[in-house]
């Protein structure tokens, strides 16, 4: 059993089902099937979009070729390790990278295809680099990489653009302040508009089309999620103190940093005192300012009411490589023999953390009826859905067991377009009823089945969704699918489109 044993979930399955669009477009259409899929599809992330489409494109439409493609972020995320421990000796630097590899956050980058990893691996390193830096203010090429380095952060995941833009311009910011206390504020003024220009211009090429193209967009699903009609979906749970020590406590960093959190929480700090401690004036004003960045990421993921451990990203990524930081430090400044106490401790961090390596909690998979019900339910809906002609627009009630996205990929696959609509965020039945009127086919599901999303809006409803297309003539009841607990999924075919044929598998 493993997560590509059953059915892909969110968020997944929704770069899936863009990034089939895409390869299928450009295959069909060329230039111009590119220009109609940017032209209908939102883009959440452009990189998770294009990276499932590469993957398919080399591996086929198979579910495991994007899962693959994530070698890619962990090669990525260790060179960004690498870069900080460079001038260590070769045992030390390689022990520094495996201990990097035993972390949860590594196996996320693989187990997780979305845009949070990577977006965590580009946000903390630009933090960090920018920070820690010589010399960063001498000259513009420093300066142009971390724009570049920026501009792809806020490309990666567009909805944390605030976020982004917050972690990146302290840091930016402070690196300036410590220019001033090195030099004098003149001085450090006169170097500053060179790199501001350079890096400014760098964000622009590299994000500015897509947020011209997709501000609004960008605006919009922000500020719903956050502020507006679905902020409370993503509410979490839980008294003040909860909030803000969620993302130092097992649910935010035991899914990060491993079961010993507290322990890894531990030895940053102590690495980051030792440095302090050992450094110069410049190095002491370096550790103040990472920890004071540090501290503004997790104040804003504690007052964001949403709490997730992707969301913790920005913090567990600069976390992590300002210890790449601080070990690099330690490991260059002591004698260069095996018998030196941090590399025997480094030695033994190493083997501790390998026995201890468990596999993230959240991205195992589901070894309970959930797991199943969903991979079967779904083998049955497949032999439901019409191909000849395919419906101009399909209904899904729930975001599981049936996933909107699943029926979306399995035409996408056959060079069918059809319109697949998520009613999970729908708050009335009046608004089932409106979307009704235009719809060929409808799945639903009984409240309360196994693999359900419990939070979303549309959940309380289901049953009376039932009932009203059980009582509407326009609708027949095309297929009845019994999953666990007596809860069944339905398949509702408007009378007009009830022609079916044998699916063809993609």
């Amino acid at each position: 059993m493993g997560r590509l044993s059953t059915v892909p979930t969110y968020d997944d399955v929704g770069y899936f089902a863009s990034g089939t669009d895409l390869l299928q477009s450009i295959r069909q259409d060329g230039w111009r099937g590119l220009s109609a899929f940017l032209g209908r599809d939102e883009l959440h992330s452009p990189y998770s979009i294009s990276l499932a489409a590469l993957a398919y494109s080399v591996g086929g439409f198979n579910d495991a070729a994007p899962y693959a493609a994530n070698f890619i972020l962990v090669a990525v995320y260790l060179c960004a390790v690498a870069y900080f421990v460079r001038g260590c000796r070769l045992a030390d630097f390689c022990l520094v990278l495996w201990i990097a590899l035993m972390l949860p956050f590594a196996s996320l980058a693989v187990a997780e295809f979305r845009p949070d990893p990577a977006w965590a691996i580009v946000t903390g390193f630009s933090v960090v680099f920018v920070l820690t830096r010589e010399n960063f203010f001498d000259g513009w090429r420093a300066a142009a990489i971390f724009g570049v380095l920026s501009g792809l952060a806020l490309l990666i995941k567009p909805s944390t653009f605030a976020l982004t833009i917050l972690a990146l311009g302290a840091a930016f910011g402070g690196r300036w302040l410590l220019q001033c206390a090195q030099t004098n504020p003149r001085q450090a003024g006169r170097a500053l508009w060179p790199s501001l220009l350079a890096a400014g211009l760098a964000v622009l090429v590299i994000a500015g089309p897509y947020y011209a193209f997709r501000g609004k967009n960008i605006w919009d699903y922000f500020y719903i999620n956050s502020f507006g009609k679905n902020a409370d979906v993503w509410t979490a749970t839980g008294s003040r103190w909860q909030q803000w020590t969620f993302y130092v406590r097992k649910s935010g960093a035991g899914s990060n940093l491993g079961n010993l959190y507290w322990a890894v929480l531990l030895g940053i700090l102590g690495l980051s005192i030792w440095h302090f401690r050992k450094s110069s004036r410049t190095g002491r004003w370096k550790t103040i300012l990472l920890w004071l960045v540090l501290a503004a990421i997790y104040a804003v993921n504690s007052v964001e009411s949403n709490k997730t451990l992707f969301l913790g990203g920005a913090f567990y990524g600069t976390l992590i490589f300002s210890a790449a930081f601080f070990a690099g430090a330690l490991l260059t400044r002591t004698p260069n023999d095996s018998s030196n106490y941090p590399s025997r401790a480094l030695l033994v961090t190493a083997i501790v953390m390998t026995l201890l390596y468990r596999w993230p909690g959240y991205s195992k998979a589901d070894h309970d009826r959930n797991s199943a019900s969903r991979a079967t339910s779904w083998k049955s809906v497949q032999q439901d859905l019409p191909i000849s002609p395919p419906p101009g627009k399909i209904l899904v009630t729930q975001a599981g067991p049936i996933v909107p996205e699943n029926v979306r990929i399995w035409y996408l696959r056959q060079n069918l377009q059809t319109s697949v609509q998520s009613c999970a965020f729908l708050r009335s039945l009046d608004q089932f009823k409106q979307r009704l009127e235009t719809a060929d086919l409808v799945i639903t599901q009984d409240q309360g089945i196994h693999g359900n999303v419990a939070d979303l809006p549309a959940e309380p409803l289901q049953n009376e969704f039932i009932r009203t297309l059980k009582s509407d003539s326009a609708f027949h009841l095309k297929n009845l699918i019994p999953i666990a607990d007596e809860k069944n999924i339905y398949i509702f075919a408007r009378a007009k489109a009830s022609a079916y044929t044998t699916p063809r598998p993609y």
